[in-house]
């Protein structure tokens, strides 16, 4: 969500892609280890399905939209570039 508010307050889309990969990825290994610090319990962390689920999130929807931007898709979208940005916004706040 916060990759798409920077998009649309014409900010760095690329740095802030990095920031939620990073943040995401950080939080799966730091949360066990701030849980077993300070609760001092064994914890068992699912953490494949947890990469999983962030793949699927996060590096899939870029993935696809890269690809997207080879094809005539690109063209839809440009041509349409007001519509898209307004629908974004629209889903965002619904």
């Amino acid at each position: 969500m916060c990759i798409a508010l920077t998009s649309a307050a014409g900010g760095s889309v690329a740095t802030a892609l990095c920031n939620a990969v990073i943040g995401n990825l950080l939080g799966v290994f730091v949360t066990p280890a701030l849980l077993f610090r300070f609760f001092g319990a064994s914890i068992e962390v699912p953490l494949g399905d947890m990469i999983g689920k962030l793949c699927g999130k996060v590096l899939f929807p870029v993935a696809v939209g890269q690809i997207l931007r080879g094809t005539r898709v690109k063209d839809v979208y440009e041509g349409n570039k007001g519509f898209f940005k307004s629908l974004q916004e629209f889903i965002l706040l619904g």
